[in-house]
């Protein structure tokens, strides 16, 4: 299936890039990944020249590919929303993978993390890195206000220690958060402390934090994944079955006109 992607071309421009599965060797998929930056927690309306400006210090930039965008109004494709600024004001934040032309300039580039940007602490680091956390080092966070951010939760743990990262989990659609997320600490020592704090107000509500089970959450995701693609098979076989079934209803209808 493909994915819609919004990115920036080498002239600044946004555009709308609709792609199926790359097909190159995994040899040129993995050297196009080692020259790629992942920047998290970039303010959803960061101007993106601005953004180039600063990350073509390091290098030549290929390419930006904005993810995450929550459109204002669910009418809105994300290609639009992001055109057009018309980004949900309840999401605050969206992630952004840069292309280098070298890889050299990644390295560069990571020098970047935890420099704020408007108002948001970005996290930066390479695609290899964000897609592997340390779960021992994670955190579950629960009974979060819908409208929580991850900057404000950030405040929250701030005396705990260097933070990793921080994931609120929300509607893709409104950007509305959905009452829980995610921390991950740089040190055991700071998940102690985090874990202290778990019962205390947090926007007037009582934070429910608790050790994250990453074996627990894989399992439910594969069983949502197998009972998916179950109720696609049913729906499958139901509408076979009813078109099946059209042919045979006109035939005994002729048969009955005939008669």
């Amino acid at each position: 299936m493909a994915n819609k992607k919004d990115e920036i071309d080498d002239d600044g421009k946004k555009i709308d890039e609709i792609s199926s599965t790359v097909k190159c060797s995994d040899g040129k998929n993995q050297e196009r990944q080692k020259r790629t930056l992942f920047i998290g927690n970039l303010p959803a309306n960061f101007p993106m020249k601005k953004l180039k400006q600063t990350l073509q210090q390091y290098g030549k930039v290929i390419s930006i590919r904005i993810r995450c965008i929550a459109p204002a109004k669910i009418t809105l494709s994300k290609k639009t929303a992001l055109l057009s600024n018309q980004i949900n004001p309840n999401k605050k934040n969206v992630n952004a993978y840069v292309v280098f032309k070298d890889e050299d300039s990644v390295a560069k580039a990571l020098e970047l993390n935890g420099q704020k940007f408007e108002n948001n602490i970005i996290q930066v680091d390479t695609i290899e890195n964000d897609r592997t956390y340390d779960h021992s080092k994670s955190l579950f966070l629960g009974n979060l206000s819908f409208k929580a951010s991850e900057e404000e939760l950030r405040e929250f743990f701030n005396d705990c220690g260097p933070i990793q990262s921080i994931r609120i989990v929300r509607d893709s659609q409104t950007g509305i958060g959905k009452g829980f997320g995610y921390v991950n600490f740089k040190s055991n020592d700071s998940l102690v402390l985090a874990l202290e704090k778990n019962g205390n107000l947090f926007k007037n509500r009582e934070i429910r934090i608790k050790a994250y089970n990453y074996q627990k959450d894989s399992d439910k995701n594969i069983a949502a994944k197998k009972e998916t693609t179950k109720m696609k098979k049913k729906t499958v076989k139901k509408v076979t079955k009813s078109s099946n079934e059209i042919p045979e209803a006109i035939f005994k209808a002729k048969k009955v006109l005939k008669n």
